[in-house]
């Protein structure tokens, strides 16, 4: 699939894929989620490229994200890892113990 981003404000627009566009707003939320992840990513990644690097924070993300998903998703942030610095902020630490990053309790 591809993402269309609105090109002035970089929001997501939708995803066409297959030939069709679905609208951002009509796709479940866990799917928004995966998405917007996703996006953030390239960007970061884009920016690198660029020679701009940056971090991705990631505030609560994927709890809306389905099992089978968020174990794809794992394998999407463990990439992206390899060469951002990818910062995870979250109250469900047992969705993200299986990657192996460092962990820092803030209490």
């Amino acid at each position: 699939g591809e993402v269309v981003l609105d090109e002035e404000t970089l929001e997501i627009r939708g995803v066409r894929r297959q030939g069709r566009h679905e609208r951002f707003e009509d796709l479940s939320v866990g799917a928004r989620e995966q998405m917007a992840v996703i996006t953030r990513l390239a960007l970061a990644d884009v920016l690198r490229g660029a020679g701009r690097p940056s971090a991705v924070i990631l505030d609560d993300a994927l709890v809306n994200t389905d099992e089978a998903r968020l174990d794809r998703m794992h394998l999407v942030l463990h990439r992206a890892a390899e060469n951002l610095q990818v910062l995870i902020l979250t109250c469900r630490e047992r969705d993200f113990r299986q990657l192996g990053a460092p962990v820092t309790r803030i209490q």
